[in-house]
């Protein structure tokens, strides 16, 4: 006897970590930033909301040991290493890997952000394809020149938001313009983690600080304008 399908008979959800935008009521924007940077967004068992290094030490190497001692060995359809290799040589377009755990990032305070950036944006895009049945995609642009922009959001297979990370404010991304030329229309906003002034521009550039961005980030305006 067989059993009946489930097709179209419920709804898939995606949970991410947490994030600005889910502890807004709890704790001040820069504090929540703060602890991304350095313990990552996972509430159980608690690192994020403990908020101590030697306690989300203790986690991540826990979790660490499960990864690699369980999950990676369940993967069976991973059985040759050369061909992995052999497969990624073939891309033509490289990938750009984030931690969902942004306290793994290595390195300086920047790259960190651009690890949480990455969390929020893709957050919010499963929320549109979850919750409105939205096809979304988060990519990222560069060229052959070595310019890159660092986010590219699209909704229904349309480009929507360009985003450029800094940690400190060095002056509007060149990149930005240079994209602008063959996405016409697609705002673009640079995120910076300490900036002294938020500043526009004539093209519709916005330089803004990162913490209140991501506090009040929504995508669904973007959705709204890329409706097929």
């Amino acid at each position: 006897m067989m059993g009946d399908s489930l097709a179209g008979r419920f709804f898939q959800y995606r949970l991410h970590p947490l994030d600005l935008k889910e502890v807004r009521a709890e704790m001040a924007p820069q504090e929540a930033l703060d602890r991304l940077l350095r313990l990552g967004g996972f509430p159980e068992p608690e690192p994020f909301l403990d908020g101590g290094e030697a306690f989300y030490g203790r986690w991540k190497k826990s979790r660490q040991d499960i990864i690699l001692r369980q999950d990676l060995l369940d993967l069976e359809s991973v059985s040759s290493i050369s061909d992995v290799e052999n497969i990624a040589r073939a891309l033509l377009k490289e990938p750009k890997y984030y931690f969902y755990d942004t306290g793994q990032v290595l390195g300086d305070a920047g790259g960190r952000l651009e690890d949480v950036v990455a969390g929020a944006l893709l957050k919010e895009l499963h929320f549109l394809e979850d919750a409105l049945g939205r096809s979304c995609g988060l990519h990222y642009l560069r060229d052959k020149e070595g310019r890159e922009v660092d986010f590219l959001v699209t909704i229904d297979e349309r480009p929507v938001l360009m985003v450029e990370v800094q940690w400190a404010e060095g002056g509007l991304s060149r990149s930005l313009p240079v994209f602008s030329r063959y996405l016409p229309g697609v705002p673009g906003v640079q995120l910076v983690g300490e900036l002294e002034r938020e500043k526009s521009f004539e093209s519709g550039f916005r330089i803004v600080r990162a913490t209140p961005w991501l506090a009040d980030l929504n995508l669904q305006p973007y959705a709204g304008s890329a409706g097929p």
